[in-house]
């Protein structure tokens, strides 16, 4: 087993529920949008300031450029607290999160397409944002040349759950805002 296959498998409880978090969000409607991009912009400040790969520090500051020049289409102000950064983390589990909520949001984005609303459709920058499948593949090679035994492999797994964990849980904050 490489680390790979260890984040796939050992990160899948933690992917699932991050989804079905980000699920609750109605992308065709503009206040719920609103609240799921607020969702990814929090996570991923949070994750910027200590990505130390060049890449993943990168796409992280596109998205949240994206993300804000959408709240602007959506007239919406940016609102929300950063979350803590969890307790452990490793370069390789921000890069493995940061690829896989991608993946995640080119199949929510799916439902933001078949939106009416003209401030809706208006504010798809990160949405329609093309993945770096590039540099998934240079991630996924790079995961497959370790061995998914070891310290290291523990550590990044932690990690990653705990990105995944704090991903959902600015998910669930959003959405509860939208409620009240």
């Amino acid at each position: 087993m490489n680390l790979r296959d260890l984040l796939r498998t050992g990160t899948r409880r933690a992917q699932d529920s991050a989804e079905a978090a980000y699920r609750r969000f109605d992308l065709k409607q503009p206040e719920s949008l609103a609240g799921f991009l607020t969702a990814q912009r929090l996570t991923f400040e949070a994750m910027w300031p200590v990505a130390t790969d060049p890449g993943t520090a990168a796409a992280l500051s596109t998205a949240i450029a994206q993300i804000r020049t959408d709240m602007t289409a959506l007239g919406h102000q940016m609102h929300g607290k950063v979350p803590p950064l969890p307790s452990a983390d490793e370069e390789l589990a921000q890069g493995y999160v940061w690829h896989s909520t991608r993946l995640g949001v080119r199949l929510l984005a799916r439902d933001w397409q078949d939106a009416t609303d003209a401030n809706v459709r208006s504010a798809g920058r990160y949405l329609s944002a093309p993945r770096d499948s590039e540099g998934w593949r240079a991630l996924c090679a790079r995961l497959e040349e370790i061995e998914g035994y070891g310290a290291l492999p523990d550590r990044v797994l932690t990690a990653a759950n705990a990105w995944f964990v704090l991903y959902e849980t600015v998910a669930h904050d959003q959405a509860r805002r939208l409620k009240s």
